[in-house]
């Protein structure tokens, strides 16, 4: 049982370790990929999520409009200030956004204190279609959820936005290519 919790509570030797472990696979994999994308959930002071911080150029924080998720991402906002210098790598996406949940995009913006990036609306039947059809509405959904989406796609990837207009087919062509693989 000992051995069991220095795994999930390491001391300072062992946690600069899981840090630096950390950071060696997220380098070798920019070595590999033209960018990388980690999801390292809502605790970045593990040490992984520490390093993946740390290695990041930017940081997307997803936030519901629920108050109680807007005030937990603004109650961490000042400790990454305290370790970053300054919040500006930090981008906002507003998630399941719909005027109907009772806070406004201002209020989120204002009480988290980043710059938004995108605001994916709320979609129930698209979010739930797709899940059931294992088709990722960002493939299939030209309403405003596909589209929020593959806008923030195209902020990563400028191309897909530069072949929608060319096209004038939208994403869907360009996005599928990027991440799905057939046959």
């Amino acid at each position: 049982a000992l051995a069991d919790a220095a795994e999930f509570n390491p001391g300072p030797d062992r946690r600069m370790e899981l840090v630096n472990m950390g950071r060696r696979i997220i380098e070798v994999a920019r070595q590999m990929y033209a960018f990388v994308i980690v999801d390292i959930g809502q605790d970045f002071s593990r040490p992984l999520h520490r390093a993946a911080l740390e290695a990041a150029n930017e940081v997307l924080v997803t936030v519901p409009p629920t108050w109680t998720a807007v005030v937990d991402a603004a109650n961490a906002m000042p400790p990454l200030r305290h370790r970053f210098g300054d919040l500006s790598k930090f981008k906002l996406v507003i998630t399941r956004y719909s005027p109907d949940f009772g806070l406004s995009e201002k209020e989120i913006i204002q009480e988290v204190g980043l710059t938004r990036l995108v605001t994916i609306p709320h979609d129930a039947l698209v979010a739930e279609t797709a899940i059931n059809s294992r088709m990722p509405f960002v493939l299939t959904d030209q309403g405003p959820l596909g589209e929020s989406v593959r806008e923030l796609a195209a902020t990563y990837l400028p191309y897909l936005a530069e072949q929608r207009r060319r096209s004038g087919r939208g994403l869907f062509a360009g996005l599928k290519r990027a991440l799905v693989r057939e046959g």
